[in-house]
């Protein structure tokens, strides 16, 4: 019989599967702005792998932080403490936790916790699947930076193989990211002059209120957009008074008061290096203010005076990290149509006693004797009450008397004899605040001669004076 040979040809193909899983071990979290105000935050995470044993008894897996109980902040600083984590196994291998084990929900520290217990099973074989919860979010003052903590695990059971877990460290990390947010700015802001006391003794003054929330230390800083406020709705050929922002005051007054600073073109700090407030949320208070006397330096015309005031709310580290918030809010100063006139001085004497009072004459000064407001050009009139001044049944005309600025006021007003018929003294003058005449009735020398032959007595008039747009 013939031998035949054969050959068998086996090909074969091994083929190494590798699985990288570098997510496996680390735990992250973040906080933002969009969470911060949240109860807390939740990550699933599979932590480590449990290789399960044959058997095992009464098998236990642990877990614990190995930093001294503080999550340490990279760069230093202070820490954030374990404690606000807790962790619980809810899975294991894709299958569901069999019902002879407990898997309670522990909160993390320093000393190892029971996070798996069995009397006699133990869990099946994969990827522990773990719930790790961070509490207290909306709680909690967080500053930015990164933190971390190394989780150690471990599996032990009594007299029998615990099974194997790979890796035994994890790390738990803490993102709080850099960041402002602020809001609450109105969308406008009117402040009215009603009372002449604004000018006097009243602040004009108005306030609101901005809301941050921020994870660094932080500034407010305000400016106008221009130098001069923009001015319309004055009297008709009202000119541009060029009202300067710089005459705006603004000053942080809660929850702390802060160094008031002028308005202008450039910005100027309300508050700089304020702390990460608690819980990370502060409502600051901001009052604008215009003072009476920078109010009747700038503001005396009737009308409206505008401007934008431009905020910004900023990172005060040498170094910012977070985005600055940037706002805009309209102020409108309205000027009313105000106007005041005092006699200051309600009785005037004129005393002839001598002849040389005949001779010379007689003059009483009265000096203040009248105070001027008005937000639009005006005149003053003057006018006596009648013809005459009256003594009983004897009379003088009223005419003798001449009202004149005082000399060291000449040119104030014009001086003009008394009449029963309104007289004007100023003429379309310009919107001012408080201004005093220095006044002097006089019954000149020229005008003696019609006192003569008059019966001894005290004469009286009424003189009245207005203030009437021209």
């Amino acid at each position: 019989m013939q031998r035949k040979s054969w050959t068998l040809l086996i090909n074969i193909c091994l083929v190494i599967t590798l699985t990288a899983n570098n997510a496996r071990g680390q735990v992250n979290f973040s906080i933002t702005s969009s969470n911060i105000t949240q109860t807390s935050l939740t990550v699933d995470n599979p932590t480590t792998v449990y290789t399960a044993p044959l058997v095992a008894l009464a098998p236990t897996i642990t877990l614990k932080s190995t930093t001294g109980g503080t999550l340490t902040k990279t760069g230093g600083g202070t820490g954030v403490s374990v404690s606000l984590f807790s962790a619980k196994i809810i899975g294991s291998g894709g299958s569901l936790l069999n019902l002879l084990g407990t898997t309670p929900t522990i909160t993390l520290s320093s000393t190892p916790q029971s996070i798996y217990t069995s009397v006699l099973t133990a869990l099946p074989s994969g990827a522990l699947n773990f719930r790790y919860t961070l509490s207290g979010v909306n709680t909690t003052t967080w500053l930015a930076g990164s933190y971390t903590s190394d989780l150690t695990f471990a599996a032990s059971a009594v007299l029998t193989n615990p099974g194997t877990l790979s890796p035994t460290v994890g790390s738990l990390n803490l993102n709080v990211a850099a960041f402002i947010t602020a809001s609450g700015l109105p969308a406008s802001m009117s402040l009215t002059v009603t009372s002449l006391d604004f000018y006097r003794s009243s602040t004009l003054s108005g306030t609101y209120s901005i809301a941050t929330t921020t994870t660094v230390p932080y500034g407010i800083r305000l400016k106008n957009s221009a130098s001069t406020f923009t001015y319309s709705n004055g009297y008709s050929g009202a000119p541009n008074p060029n009202t300067a922002t710089t005459l705006m005051t603004g000053q942080m007054t809660a929850p702390s008061t802060g160094t008031a600073i002028t308005g202008g073109s450039s910005f100027n700090n309300l508050a700089t290096g304020l702390a990460v407030p608690t819980n990370n949320a502060q409502t600051s208070t901001i009052t604008l203010s215009i003072k009476p006397a920078d109010l009747k330096s700038g503001f005396t015309q009737k009308g409206t005076y505008t401007t934008n005031v431009n905020y910004e709310v900023f990172d005060s580290q040498t170094t910012p990290l977070a985005t600055t918030q940037a706002f805009s809010c309209p102020l409108t100063i309205t000027v009313n149509d105000l106007s005041e006139l005092k006699v200051n001085q309600t009785d005037i004497n004129l005393n002839y006693n001598t002849s040389s009072d005949y001779t010379n004459g007689v003059f009483a000064d009265a000096n203040g004797h009248i105070t001027l407001s008005n937000t639009n050009p005006y005149d003053v009139y003057v006018k006596a009450s009648s013809t005459t001044l009256t003594n009983g049944a004897n009379t003088l005309p009223v005419g003798v008397i001449t009202i004149s600025p005082t000399p060291a006021s000449a040119g104030s007003f014009s001086t003009v004899s008394l009449s029963a018929t309104a007289q004007k003294i100023i003429s379309a003058s310009s919107p001012i605040i408080d201004r005093t005449l220095n006044v002097r009735y006089a019954i000149p020398a020229a005008n003696s001669a019609q006192l003569l032959g008059k019966p001894a007595g005290t004469y009286n008039t009424t003189v009245t004076y207005s203030l009437i747009a021209p």
